[in-house]
């Protein structure tokens, strides 16, 4: 089934919850999209064939974080969890890198807490598409 997306972003609004955020603790219905940027652009890579990136983000707390997001061949942007920043600014975005499916695979076997988090992301996810289609 080919996935348009469109359909991706409307499913993975209804997946994200404390157990696929990358800090559970700090995770809630205001800023559902919190910490879920490196579980979608795996998932987004994975279903949807994009390029996943990483790029270091500095808020205006002076807090630093990693942020995933992905690029089609077109080198257009698609960050689906920019939404998690609602409450800070990025003040800087250092250059971005790209990420093989190689990293992936050894990320999810060198991280068991990520690739559990990633598996239960992909569940929901396959839940609420077929859903989406009717199924």
């Amino acid at each position: 089934m080919k996935i348009s997306i469109d359909a991706f972003e409307k499913a993975i609004k209804n997946c994200r919850c404390k157990e696929t955020s990358g800090d559970p603790e700090y995770w809630s219905d205001k800023n559902p999209s919190y910490r879920q940027c490196l579980v979608t652009a795996l998932l987004a890579n994975e279903v949807l064939g994009l390029d996943a990136f990483a790029e270091k983000v500095t808020l205006d707390s002076g807090f630093s974080a990693h942020h995933y997001f992905n690029k089609d061949t077109n080198k257009n942007y698609f960050r689906f969890c920019e939404g998690q920043f609602i409450f800070e600014k990025i003040l800087t975005r250092e250059k971005e890198k790209s990420l093989s499916k190689e990293w992936f695979t050894a990320l999810l076997e060198q991280y068991p807490d990520i690739n559990g988090r990633y598996k239960l992301f992909k569940e929901r996810f396959q839940k609420e598409i077929l859903q989406i289609f009717g199924g």
